[in-house]
């Protein structure tokens, strides 16, 4: 009988300056997140976007739905995956709202703050079932 390992629930970090949020799953299944995802956007995921969370390696980092970005990390006790996934979905951001020159100094504090928020969300105990939804 092979034990599952206790994961932190997928979390939600908000893009606080920008209308956007970043849905974190670490070591969670592809039908896990592709349900997670299904009910807080209130819709089901397109065959594009099915792919989009797809994940080969040890880590995936996509756009989909109205500028959510989903980050997946195999292993959540890997830091360095998660600080390579952050970095990914800081390059969407400036990509969505239409940065091209993109400071040092923006750019470390923008993939600083989503690090830090994902090692937050790993300690956080589940959501209520009223979760909040996606933007």
């Amino acid at each position: 009988m092979s034990r599952r390992r206790k994961l932190a629930p997928p979390f939600v970090v908000p893009w606080t300056a920008f209308p956007f949020d970043v849905a974190v799953f670490l070591g969670h299944e592809r039908e896990e997140v592709i349900a997670w995802l299904e009910k807080r956007l209130r819709a089901p995921l397109t065959d594009e976007e099915r792919s989009a969370v797809d994940m080969p390696g040890v880590g995936r980092t996509a756009m989909i739905a109205d500028g959510v970005t989903v980050i997946r990390v195999l292993d959540p006790n890997d830091s360095s995956i998660i600080a390579h996934e952050a970095l990914h979905a800081v390059a969407l951001l400036f990509e969505t709202i239409g940065v091209t020159n993109t400071d040092n100094e923006i750019t470390a504090y923008l993939l600083g703050y989503l690090v830090e928020q994902i090692e937050r969300g790993k300690r956080v105990k589940p959501a209520s079932p009223a979760a909040r939804r996606l933007r």
